[in-house]
């Protein structure tokens, strides 16, 4: 239960990154070029990828597929929240949901951007980063606890 909380709530750490991305936008990483934004995205894939392989069930592709779930449900919850505003209504919230639902994948954007670079609608950017946290949690799984056939 204890490493279910806690990876839960390292699945929530990039609101708190997106926040602090969002206010240093328009100052401080102003001057930064788009490099900055793929270090910081590659920084949280890598933390993604640690934290499963570290602190996740291990011993089973069930453990794996925990460790994945409550990782990720926070990203899962945001996407569809985000996909509700996107696509069903093609408008953000102008409240504390739909501002923190944009700032979740904000340390990812750039990465999503360069895997969905086909599509002309935002949601699939952040479909896509969904997906690169998806693979960085399984590839964490894989290399600390290889699942044997």
């Amino acid at each position: 239960m204890r490493k279910a909380a806690v990876l839960f709530l390292v699945g929530l750490s990039p609101f708190l990154l997106g926040w602090l991305l969002s206010l240093g936008m328009t100052t401080i990483f102003a001057q930064m070029g788009a490099w900055f934004y793929l270090v910081v995205g590659m920084a949280v894939l890598t933390l993604w990828m640690v934290v499963s392989g570290t602190l996740g069930f291990k011993g089973s592709k069930r453990g794996m597929a925990l460790t994945m779930l409550c990782i990720n449900l926070p990203a899962l919850v945001v996407l569809v929240l985000l996909g509700v505003q996107e696509l069903a209504l093609q408008a953000y919230w102008t409240n504390a949901v739909g501002l923190l639902t944009q700032f979740f994948y904000l340390p990812l954007l750039r990465l999503g951007a360069i895997v969905a670079m086909w599509t002309g609608q935002v949601f699939w950017i952040y479909f896509a980063s969904f997906l690169l946290l998806l693979l960085s949690s399984w590839l964490g799984c894989r290399a600390k606890d290889p699942v044997k056939k």
